[in-house]
């Protein structure tokens, strides 16, 4: 939003009054209880189970973390470098904190 002009200020006191408190006491989103919260950062997760060699080529090693490796690779439709992160969680508790923070990103 831009500022108020001192014309605006001084013609429509009221109005730009009413504006500043609109925008200073905005109702507040009531709080999701964590298991809405657990399904929408599970829709929000885009996991995919088919065999990445199938659309992309490793060029080269990124990368690696608790729960990934991160490679950079290139696609092969139509050549363009990306990084790919590949995980291989060991248990439930490790799938599911991959899903959150795949859907969190």
């Amino acid at each position: 939003m831009r500022p108020f002009n001192k014309d605006e200020i001084r013609n429509y006191p009221a109005t730009v009054l009413k504006v500043i408190l609109g925008q200073l006491y905005q109702p507040k989103q009531a709080l999701k209880d964590s298991g809405e919260i657990q399904k929408q950062i599970k829709h929000a997760a885009n996991i995919k189970q088919e065999n990445p060699s199938q659309f992309y080529k490793v060029v080269g090693k990124e990368g690696a973390g608790g729960f990934a490796r991160v490679f950079r690779c290139m696609r092969i439709a139509d050549g363009h470098l990306f990084a790919l992160k590949f995980t291989e969680p060991k248990n439930a508790q490790e799938r599911q904190a991959i899903e959150n923070e795949i859907g969190i990103m």
